[in-house]
């Protein structure tokens, strides 16, 4: 049953779908971070009907709208289905993290920034390349018609919380305090019982990128792991550490580099 309070908690605080969660009682919490990955499944199934719906509709000749105008609606309704879900909770995130990274200040006013609710213009800068990077990849990847490669990006949203819920396991932590922190600050066991999760499902998760698009779920899975890597030099070397706003801005970087990655694959392998 702790299991299942774990798993609703992590739902209601992570995305905007409606579920019964009671009191978030810290013994019911406990696996929350473990069970994180459970938001992107839902983000990916939902993402891989749509474009495989759509296709399915332009293939079919189910309407008389050209095929170019099912393509436009299927990338943008697949770009922004993953901020509907959430709510952009992680944009929100990248956005305050942005604008703490290109202050150049020293580290303790970092941390005062990302705690500022009002934005600056790098954040605006940087979210509005970041978005370009991401509808441009998801055209790509919508435009291909292949269901193997609709796959491939939609794992990558189960693939890319299991590697931040691991950095909110393993990394040192920026505050010692705040959201993260309370999702994190459980005994040993709990600890290694979040890891086995988040290391069973990101595991599953590459796998099955790789065996649906060997190339393509490789290049992605390698470039998550790289972007997994990088985060947690950067958050060391910026803030001693990581916070849940740092979590926000590797999630958007990790999704989008890897949506990249494949796309760059899907128009030179095909």
């Amino acid at each position: 049953m702790t299991f299942l309070r774990s798993l609703c908690i992590a739902v209601s605080m992570y995305s905007r779908i409606p579920v019964p969660y009671g009191n978030w009682d810290k013994k019911e919490m406990r696996y929350s971070i473990g069970l994180f990955p459970a938001v992107g499944a839902v983000i990916g199934v939902m993402t891989w009907l749509c474009l495989w719906g759509m296709h399915r509709i332009a293939a079919e000749g189910m309407t008389d709208l050209p095929e170019v105008v099912i393509l436009l609606a299927s990338t943008l309704i697949a770009a922004i289905l993953p901020v509907l879900v959430t709510g952009g909770i992680h944009v929100d995130g990248f956005m305050d993290t942005s604008d703490a990274f290109h202050s150049w200040a020293e580290q303790g006013k970092k941390l005062q920034i990302l705690s500022d609710p009002h934005i600056g213009a790098f954040s605006v800068i940087s979210l509005m390349i970041l978005a370009a990077f991401w509808v441009s990849a998801v055209a790509v990847v919508a435009g291909s018609g292949d269901s193997r490669y609709f796959g491939v990006f939609a794992l990558e949203y189960v693939l890319a919380r299991a590697l931040s819920g691991l950095a909110a396991v393993l990394f040192k932590n920026a505050r010692g305090e705040g959201t993260l922190w309370a999702f994190t600050d459980f005994g040993e066991e709990a600890r290694r019982t979040n890891l086995a999760l988040l290391c069973a499902i990101g595991f599953a998760a590459a796998v099955g990128m790789i065996l649906l698009k060997p190339v393509a779920g490789g290049a992605a899975v390698i470039i998550s792991v790289l972007a997994w890597v990088s985060y947690k030099r950067r958050a060391y070397k910026e803030l001693g550490g990581i916070t849940g706003d740092l979590e926000g801005w590797f999630l958007c970087r990790c999704e989008v580099f890897a949506a990249c990655a494949l796309a760059v694959v899907c128009i030179c392998v095909g």
